[in-house]
């Protein structure tokens, strides 16, 4: 299941903290203004990252004093003669006397600093797919491990709680399912945020009306996954809050075979980010990571518009 977004809706901390919470595999892709980098996922476990200029596995090895800049050299030159038969890491452990112990460390050190830089970007794009980094020494690092000094075990259901606000800030949702709606409450309750929900109907039309404040709203999350004249009313109402209030944040929850199309039209229209909704994550148990996800969302755009940041 592929996703995409953008950074200044959606931080790379909180799109890593929900890969790892879901258990997924794929390649996260991620592009700034002048650099790009990629982190490869196993299963919920970063297995290797790379990109932005950050030091290679090799430099980390030199710095270490593990390997001769010049062995480092050598063995370059030998896993391209090979056309990378054998991987790196596996050439410098079976040729070079690397141990397997220092090639981990280094390893580690290599995808820490990948998401120092990463985590650190709040402009540009990511896209999360099928597909691996080729030549890569892999090693299974869990979330916590590999990112505890940069605050990501705190990046979705501790954000929000760490963040008692004040004046109970709203997050309206439309068009959720029960489970959904149940879990987006708790964790909105716990974040000092309020609910505020509504069906595909004329509700949803009043509440943002042309008399609707939408300074007191945090976030509009809109499910169009549902079918026929639900998600008609869905683009209506779409079209009607960009017109009126096209400053407040919205996000989409979009059906799983028209993720593609649909979320592009999305960000051309301006939304703050588009998501896999529910009939998408629910058989994988990712009910929870959405809903946390949205959370995360709804107080990084409170906490934009409290301190401009």
């Amino acid at each position: 299941m592929a996703f995409e977004g953008r950074l200044e809706g959606f931080s790379i901390r909180n799109v890593v903290a929900m890969l790892a919470s879901n258990h997924r595999s794929g390649l996260l892709l991620v592009r700034g203004h002048s650099s790009s980098g990629a982190i490869c996922f196993r299963k919920g476990k970063i297995t290797s990252a790379s990109g932005g200029g950050t030091p290679r596995l090799g430099d980390w090895l030199v710095e270490r004093g593990k390997l001769s800049k010049d062995s480092l050299a050598s063995a370059i030159e030998q896993h391209r003669r090979e056309d990378n038969r054998r991987s790196l890491g596996k050439v410098l452990v079976d040729d070079w006397q690397v141990l397997r112990d220092d090639l981990r460390e280094c390893a580690i050190l290599q995808i820490e600093n990948v998401l120092k830089l990463l985590f650190s970007w709040k402009e540009g794009s990511f896209h999360f797919g099928s597909g691996r980094m080729k030549g890569q020494v892999e090693v299974e690092v869990s979330l916590p491990t590999a990112c505890e000094m940069f605050g990501t075990s705190e990046a979705i259901d501790s954000s929000v709680s760490t963040s008692r606000l004040d004046g109970r800030p709203r997050v309206v949702a439309i068009g959720l399912n029960e489970i959904l709606k149940r879990e987006l409450e708790e964790g909105l309750t716990t974040g000092g945020f309020e609910l505020l929900s509504s069906e595909m109907d004329d509700q949803a039309w009043t509440l943002f009306s042309e008399e609707m404040v939408p300074s007191e709203v945090s976030l509009l999350v809109i499910n169009f996954c549902s079918e026929g004249e639900s998600q008609a009313h869905a683009w209506r109402l779409l079209a009607q809050v960009r017109r009126l209030h096209p400053r407040l944040s919205v996000a989409l929850l979009i059906p799983l075979e028209d993720f593609e199309s649909l979320s592009m039209e999305a960000y051309r229209l301006g939304v703050r980010a588009a998501l896999p909704g529910p009939r998408a994550v629910a058989s994988g148990g990712g009910i929870r990571p959405l809903a946390a996800a949205l959370c995360a969302i709804s107080c990084q755009v409170w906490r934009e518009a409290e301190t401009g940041w």
